[in-house]
């Protein structure tokens, strides 16, 4: 008799346990739809706004593998920048506006000997563009050098009496496509130098 009863028992048990999961599942997902369509109405008044920040000593590198296991370097400093996302339809526009700008772009690695030289492009600005999508460097009124330096690392000052070309140009934009970066410079007037040792 006893084992019946406590078959009866478990069976019952059982049977309350079924009701209960069922009815707190029931539940949970009635209250989640509910969450869902609150969440949903409430988005559609609202838009997304714009969105801005300051900031102070920004440095942006960019480093490029080369054929030959090298890897180039490109640096733009500014001492302060705004940063601005801007709702477009489906997508977000993230431009940095960025203010006394140094540049270097590492033009060309080459071997000469044992050691490693390179080629390197620097440049300064009071302002400039930089746009993530794609990622595009504009800026205009801008000091223009050219340097052979020995060694693959970026000095963080380039003399211009080092340079063996310098000049102005009226605008310039770096753009970063695949593995080669191209860097133009419109109405760009130079002199070639004589680089002191």
């Amino acid at each position: 008799m006893f084992p019946k009863a406590s078959r009866y028992a478990l069976f019952f048990l059982f049977l309350i346990s079924s009701v209960f999961l069922g009815y707190t599942c029931m539940a949970s997902k009635t209250e989640k739809e509910q969450d869902l369509l609150k969440y949903q109405k409430k988005g559609e008044g609202q838009s997304v706004k714009n969105c801005y920040q300051l900031r102070e000593g920004v440095c942006k590198e960019i480093w490029l593998a080369e054929e030959e296991g090298l890897r180039k370097s490109n640096r733009i400093k500014s001492r302060f920048s705004k940063l601005s996302l801007l709702p477009q339809e489906e997508k977000i526009d993230i431009i940095e506006s960025m203010y006394q700008i140094r540049g270097w772009i590492q033009e060309k690695l080459y071997q000469e000997g044992s050691t490693v030289s390179q080629q390197l492009r620097y440049f300064e600005a009071e302002h400039g563009t930089y746009q993530y999508i794609p990622q595009t460097f504009v800026t205009g009124n801008l000091s223009l050098s050219l340097y052979k330096l020995s060694g693959t690392g970026i000095p963080e000052v380039c003399r211009p009496a080092d340079a063996f070309l310098r000049g102005v140009a009226e605008g310039a934009s770096f753009t970063i496509s695949g593995k080669t970066p191209v860097f133009e410079a419109t109405k760009f007037q130079a002199r070639l130098t004589k680089a002191t040792p």
